[in-house]
C-alpha cells in the first residue's frame, strides 16, 4: 500500500517511501505500456524537480516516468534521457 503522506520534495522522503517509489515506478511503467498497447522493456527514464530553482512548480513530490518499449524506434532505444538533457544544459552554460 502506497503512503498517503504529503512530501514537499523528493529529498525529504524517507528510505521506506523510496522503496515504495521503486515499486510504483515499475508498476506505473507496466500499466502505461499496457494501456497504450506497447511492450514494456523493463527500463524507463525517471525524473523529478526538487526546488523552485530546479523547476518545481507544484510543491509535492511526484515523479515523471517515460517507459522504454519494444515499439520505440531504434534511434530512441538508447535515447539520451536525463543524461542527454544534462549534456544540452552543459553545452548551453559552458559554450565550449
Amino acid at each position: 500500500m502506497a503512503t498517503k503522506e504529503h512530501i514537499k520534495m523528493p529529498g525529504l522522503a524517507t528510505d521506506t517511501v523510496w522503496l515504495e517509489v521503486k515499486d510504483i515506478i515499475r508498476d506505473a511503467s507496466e500499466r502505461l505500456c499496457r494501456s497504450a498497447g506497447m511492450t514494456y522493456r523493463g527500463a524507463e527514464t525517471v525524473g523529478f524537480n526538487q526546488g523552485i530553482d530546479a523547476g518545481q512548480t507544484v510543491h509535492h513530490a511526484h515523479v515523471h516516468i517515460l517507459p522504454a518499449t519494444e515499439e520505440d524506434p531504434v534511434e530512441l532505444r538508447r535515447r539520451g534521457g536525463i543524461g542527454g538533457a544534462f549534456e544540452e544544459l552543459r553545452k548551453n552554460r559552458v559554450k565550449s
